[in-house]
């Protein structure tokens, strides 16, 4: 589980940053250098975010599942690039499966 909770936590950090570099990037041109790039902080909308894990049952089939619900922001300072911050929170209690004994 521990292993799972850590695959989410990443993937969400990197949603929560594609998001933020998307909505920069929809007013800016491809190529833009990294000095260019205008600080800030910047929210993941919930309603946007998905975060999912897959566990392969005995390698024949594969259970998917959604956390529902994940918050995060991600503050940017492209001149100081480790200064900058990624914070997403998972709430574990909103798994969803497609397995009604899964999820109660």
């Amino acid at each position: 589980m521990t292993r799972l909770l850590a695959s989410g936590l990443a993937a969400a950090a990197l949603l929560a940053a594609g998001y933020a570099g998307l909505a920069q990037a929809q007013s800016s041109p491809a190529n833009v250098a990294a000095a260019d790039v205008q600080a800030g902080s910047y929210k993941l909308e919930t309603s946007h975010a998905r975060v999912q894990f897959a566990v392969s049952h005995f390698g024949f089939s594969t259970w998917w599942g959604d956390f529902t619900g994940a918050t995060g922001t991600l503050k940017l300072e492209p001149k100081n690039v480790a200064a900058g911050t990624v914070e997403v929170a998972i709430p574990a209690a909103n798994v969803t499966t497609t397995n009604a004994k899964l999820d109660s």
